[in-house]
């Protein structure tokens, strides 16, 4: 695992520990938790951040190695598993009733922003414990998380990929998965370093925590982008439309499968919340990804 990235250094010492210094004084956000409190909107609110569902997803990926053909990735992101008390037996009992070849974790352990929370570090050892216990655990960072969130779930026998690439291999054949650091807010994201030693032509896999890097990852010939961060919009108007994206990318990229310069790409709905513990219109989940070859004459 690399050592802490000097951008996330900076502001977890200077900034990020502060309670929601950077979001909640923006005017929507204060807004937001105000009305949302409400308890005539809190209860179905939280009733229905606590519906984590599996979603089953199936993706096309160019450039798969044939022995990928149907591989199935566990994709969890946004957990924020101190937000509401059951998320954590819900993760469990979703990946303890499936069949699935590899785990992916694409960041934001905790619901606020202090890593030395016990609850959250508990939570986190219960699913992550098991996790590693069903198959291979790859993970990142996202924008809530310090990095001593790394260093525990390194720790636990997740392989963390700050900014660096691991080689999975299946019957010889391989894909590369490259994971970076978050970009939303520490800015500690570096694509380049992160695929510098991956094999010219080889399939690749870019795990971030927000899909914010989508144009650079297509130019640099990613076969597939995971991301989340964006909780499918977490407050939607009836159809699914988001009130807010959270993401500086066009709108069909904040949730769901999405496709950019022959690049395939997902955006997770996440399981948890943030800033309020309540969804509308926007299910949380686990999602169950299985790759296929594309065609190269399509």
């Amino acid at each position: 695992m690399e050592p802490i990235h000097e951008n996330r250094k900076r502001l977890e010492l200077e900034y990020y520990g502060r309670e929601s210094e950077r979001d909640t004084l923006k005017w929507y956000h204060i807004a937001a938790k105000w009305v949302l409190e409400l308890p005539f909107l809190l209860k179905p609110g939280r009733r229905n951040a606590g519906d984590v569902r599996l979603r089953r997803i199936e993706l096309s990926i160019r450039s798969l190695p044939t022995a990928f053909d149907g591989c199935r990735i566990l994709f969890i992101s946004d957990m924020h598993l101190d937000g509401v008390s059951d998320w954590a037996e819900r993760i469990v009992h979703i990946a303890d009733g499936i069949d699935y070849d590899v785990c992916l974790l694409g960041g934001d352990y905790s619901f606020g922003y202090d890593a030395s929370d016990e609850r959250m570090r508990d939570q986190v050892r219960e699913v992550v414990t098991f996790l590693v216990g069903r198959s291979q655990v790859f993970g990142i960072l996202g924008n809530h998380d310090e990095y001593r969130t790394a260093e525990l779930l390194d720790g636990l026998g997740v392989v963390m990929l700050l900014n660096e690439n691991v080689c999975v291999e299946r019957d010889g054949e391989k894909i590369f998965l490259v994971g970076v650091d978050d970009d939303f807010f520490f800015r500690a994201a570096e694509l380049k370093k992160a695929g510098a030693t991956v094999p010219e032509g080889a399939c690749k896999i870019l795990l971030a925590h927000s899909p914010d890097l989508y144009e650079q990852a297509a130019r640099s010939d990613y076969a597939l982008y995971l991301a989340g961060h964006t909780h499918g919009g977490q407050i939607c108007l009836p159809g699914g439309v988001a009130v807010v994206s959270n993401a500086r990318v066009p709108r069909r990229l904040i949730r769901g499968k999405w496709e950019y310069g022959g690049m395939a790409g997902y955006t997770s709905y996440g399981v948890g919340t943030s800033v309020v513990p309540v969804r509308f219109f926007c299910p949380p989940e686990v999602a169950l990804l299985s790759l296929t070859k594309r065609d190269e004459t399509e």
